[in-house]
């Protein structure tokens, strides 16, 4: 059987009712690009769903307004592909949808668009922003989130390095978009206390990890789940993760990480 087809049968044996307040970031990379992005009309179909079903917000109003009740939705893109802006922004931008992209600040290129290296952790057959492009996402309504200088693992990198990947990228960003990066991503969700506190003290107000899951009050504000939304996933999958039916995989993750 699948992995797929497992995350399914668990979801309807382990999910349980849908909450009555549920706040859910949902991780996306790209759409309609290489191999690992999701496909177009899958992506269409399910912000059609959230138009009926949720409210997408911003990631500000989700961490500093409670939820009055139902699914509230912020949705985060990492890494900052160019499909962001041919393929994403007018789909969003049609249904009135916010939306935060976390970039790496020495990936964009001035009047071209750079490739991505699947050696580095990137999505294959991706290529990169431009600053003119992720200019014109922040001018019209995009919130824009630090991801580091270069793809790296922050737990692998000495505390000088660490410093500077959260420090020039955040004034970069800053310097080149005129706009405020108080978000941070941690690549591939990894980090340590050490890290942690090196991007509170870097002036970040939040960062968000890699584990599955809703945000709730108890969660910390420098480690906030997310949730992942693969390309091979059709529209009852996506319902139930937003949902929550698959929050068993949070589960899952911090066993995993008790034992390692």
């Amino acid at each position: 059987m699948s992995t797929l087809l497992w995350k399914r049968r668990l979801g309807w044996l382990l999910g349980g009712r849908p909450a009555a307040r549920r706040d859910v970031i949902l991780i996306y990379h790209s759409v309609s690009g290489g191999a690992l992005s999701v496909p177009e009309a899958r992506f269409c179909a399910q912000m059609a769903w959230l138009k009926d079903h949720a409210r997408v917000t911003t990631l500000d109003a989700l961490l500093d307004t409670p939820n009055p009740g139902g699914l509230r939705v912020v949705l985060s893109f990492d890494d900052g592909y160019r499909t962001l802006y041919d393929m994403v922004h007018p789909i969003l931008a049609a249904q009135g949808f916010p939306a935060i992209v976390y970039l790496n600040s020495g990936l964009l290129g001035e009047d071209q668009h750079l490739p991505s290296r699947p050696e580095l952790g990137h999505y294959p057959d991706e290529h990169f922003l431009t600053w003119s492009e992720a200019a014109y996402l922040a001018g019209h309504g995009w919130m824009v989130g630090g991801h580091g200088v270069d793809h790296v693992d922050l737990t692998k990198t000495s505390s000088e390095e660490t410093y500077r990947q959260l420090i020039d990228c955040k004034a970069k960003i800053e310097a080149r978009l005129d706009v405020s990066c108080e978000h941070f991503a941690y690549t591939w969700g990894n980090y340590t206390p050490q890290v942690r506190a090196a991007v509170a003290n870097a002036g970040f107000r939040s960062a968000v990890a890699g584990l599955h899951g809703p945000v709730t009050q108890a969660s910390d504000r420098f480690a906030l789940p997310r949730v992942d939304i693969r390309a091979g996933y059709e529209l009852r999958d996506f319902i139930d993760v937003a949902a929550g039916r698959w929050d068993y995989l949070g589960l899952k993750q911090r066993l995993a990480r008790r034992l390692s």
